[in-house]
């Protein structure tokens, strides 16, 4: 499975064949600035500013994203999280072939290695009604 967990400067792509551990991680660091809440037109040539730095960052996913690809083929799904207008752009970029699933984590990459990320997508809440 392929797992990407996306946010606007700091995003986390890895590759896991099985349930235990990656074969392949990366975290994609770019410079995103803030939201601004100033209005006017510096409101505006601050969020294009922002916008493009997004554009940027999420390039930099699709190249390891393409990379994995080409070198993994067995991929049986990608599981999405993070902000959702950053999955929805990647969805449109992903093959078609591929069963695509979101779920919705708020993890902060920095404090956290593979293992701790593989566990947290993994895992589920069951309710008993």
């Amino acid at each position: 499975m392929l797992i990407l967990l996306l946010h606007a400067g700091e995003s986390f792509v890895g590759f896991a064949p099985d349930l235990l551990a990656f074969e392949s991680e990366e975290l994609i660091r770019s410079s995103v600035k803030e939201k601004h809440t100033k209005g006017g037109f510096s409101q505006r040539r601050f969020e294009r500013l922002r916008e493009e730095d997004i554009a940027h960052h999420l390039e930099k996913v699709l190249k390891v994203v393409n990379k994995i690809l080409e070198e993994k083929l067995e991929i049986d799904c990608v599981i999405l999280g993070g902000d959702t207008q950053l999955i929805k752009e990647i969805e449109k970029r992903l093959p078609f072939e591929l069963e695509i699933l979101e779920k919705s984590m708020d993890l902060k990459l920095e404090r956290l290695c593979g293992k701790e990320v593989l566990s947290t997508v993994l895992s589920c809440r069951r309710y008993l009604l």
